[in-house]
């Protein structure tokens, strides 16, 4: 419980810190109106993603135009390999799914995880795809999410899975980090 009052202490240190009277904020292109932003994410051409509750979107010219590349599930997470395809999660069942075009076409992955909600992605520099799933725990892909095995022991309290974090450089590269709700005995 200190290790959760101690990092949300320092988040919000963090950013009061460095935002403290600067105005750096700036609206760009019209607003999606009824879309509720669920995750951002950029690739490597500096195309944006927004995922929302119902719908997919894509910027190509950062934010001022966005066009719906896939509607159906709430998007929960985006991650892209190190070649760029692109893979997203889904929450209320819809697993996972893979897009080697930038989003034009969309592949469903591993029939075993799409009843499940996935609560956040990640990859690390070997290209393992880790997806945290709520009530069931963390797996790992270590073919493009072509098949997954499940890899946490410890954590008894799934549902409270949030997010997982693996650093890209620095002494701490490639550890996985886990966020939970509360942790109780």
């Amino acid at each position: 419980m200190k290790l959760n009052s101690f990092f949300s202490s320092l988040i919000l240190f963090i950013n009061s810190f460095s935002f403290a009277q600067q105005n750096i904020w700036e609206s760009v292109g019209e607003p999606l109106e009824g879309n509720t932003f669920t995750v951002l994410e950029i690739d490597s051409d500096n195309n944006l993603y927004a995922g929302t509750y119902l719908d997919f979107f894509k910027s190509t010219n950062i934010g001022n135009e966005w066009t719906s590349i896939y509607n159906g599930y709430y998007v929960t997470s985006i991650v892209f390999n190190s070649q760029g395809d692109m893979f997203i999660g889904t929450g209320a069942g819809g697993g996972i799914f893979k897009s080697l075009d930038k989003g034009e076409t969309w592949i469903h992955l591993n029939y075993s995880l799409i009843n499940f909600s996935i609560s956040d992605l990640d990859i690390n520099s070997n290209g393992h795809l880790f997806a945290a799933i709520r009530g069931r725990g963390i797996y790992r892909s270590t073919d493009n999410g072509e098949s997954w095995e499940e890899i946490i022991t410890g954590l008894t309290y799934y549902n409270s899975l949030n997010e997982l974090y693996i650093p890209k450089t620095g002494p701490i590269k490639d550890y996985l980090f886990v966020s939970v709700s509360e942790l109780s005995a």
